[in-house]
């Protein structure tokens, strides 16, 4: 089993009784996945025992396919998760696909809220756009919650370093702060506020305040909603952090990022080590395709059987979404074997970019 992104809520199985279940965003698989921390009854008067892990939505195919049957329905990277008591319901932040979801409770179906659009395949319908339903555009929203349980949604769009606010039921979204542009500008108006790729977000209804982790500013920001104010969560440590090292005094240091690819392999299955899996680092932007090219950096190779691979080490000039194509020869235990391709998508931020894959 392959996570990324996990999100705990209580929510009512049947009239007059609450159980507790760990509702998990399968970001690899493209799922959302029911954990049960006790016995309780499901979907279509089935029992689950405590402990039981199960699919709860989606087909596992990477798309935006919104579909009254919870098996049929398709997500690409689900990340956050926020639940709605008062419309018996999961928001989900579905990533990839940069559009906000519900999923219903009582049958797991799907349906779109913003952003995307009708083409269930088309995974590239993202931007930064106000509005109603399919109109609005987002680009990798994370983060998702639910403010007491009204319909006030807040949402991290991650890539346009805004947060934003939808209404669940008009299906109308409205940036309430950032600028758009990435940085840590402080004092400003909210509209004027830079923020950095921001990404998780939470609620808190006793103060009206919303926190949220700028992920590249390594910070907690905290929104007074009333008196519309921002600070930094001060984080105070009970010993003095580490000094960091120094390098030795005369040794010439050369900052890289790091490409990673880590795999999984479902039971039963694994590579053929006698065929030739590879794979390959490119981009869709041209201006980064020729740094890439320039770089003098092996762009392409051969898979190795190690659960931790490293593939490249790119100059820290090279900024940009970053895309792994695989060309991948997978076998059953019983024999059977076949041929398949993914492509792996992450943006580059930091100095270590790790790619997951998931044999299966």
């Amino acid at each position: 089993m392959y996570t990324l992104h996990l999100s705990n809520v209580l929510f009512p199985l049947k009239a007059g009784e609450e159980s507790a279940v760990l509702m998990i965003a399968m970001a690899g698989t493209h799922q959302i996945w029911a954990y049960f921390l006790a016995e309780a009854a499901w979907v279509k008067n089935s029992h689950m025992a405590a402990g039981t892990c199960v699919r709860f939505s989606g087909s596992g195919a990477e798309e935006n396919r919104n579909n009254s049957y919870r098996e049929k329905a398709g997500f690409a990277q689900p990340s956050g998760l926020t639940l709605s008591q008062k419309h018996q319901c999961l928001f989900v932040a579905d990533s990839e696909s940069s559009t906000i979801r519900r999923v219903q409770l009582k049958d797991g179906a799907v349906k779109n809220v913003v952003g995307g659009e009708l083409d269930a395949m088309n995974l590239f319908a993202f931007g930064d756009v106000d509005g109603t339903g399919l109109e609005v555009k987002l680009q990798h929203p994370l983060g998702v919650t639910m403010a007491t349980d009204g319909d006030d949604l807040y949402v991290a769009d991650s890539y346009n370093h805004k947060i934003k606010l939808v209404d669940p039921v008009k299906r109308t979204c409205t940036t309430i702060m950032g600028s758009g542009h990435p940085g840590n500008t402080k004092g400003v108006n909210l509209p004027e506020y830079q923020l950095n790729e921001p990404g998780g977000l939470c609620y808190d209804s006793l103060n009206n305040r919303l926190y949220m982790a700028d992920t590249n500013n390594c910070d907690i920001k905290v929104l007074d909603l009333e008196k519309k104010k921002v600070y930094s969560l001060p984080i105070l440590f009970s010993e003095p952090p580490c000094e960091p090292v120094q390098p030795a005094v005369g040794i010439a240091t050369t900052e890289v990022t790091t490409v990673i690819l880590m795999v999984t392999t479902a039971e039963g299955v694994h590579l053929n080590r006698e065929a030739p899996n590879s794979w390959s680092l490119y981009s869709k932007d041209d201006q980064m395709n020729q740094n890439l090219e320039s770089s003098n950096v092996k762009l392409k190779g051969e898979l190795t059987t190690d659960m931790k691979q490293i593939l490249a080490e790119l100059p820290t000039s090279i900024e940009g979404e970053l895309c792994l194509k695989l060309d991948l020869f997978t076998c059953e235990d019983s024999g059977l074997c076949k041929m398949g391709k993914q492509v792996l998508k992450q943006k580059i931020c930091q100095r270590e970019v790790t790619f997951e894959l998931l044999v299966s």
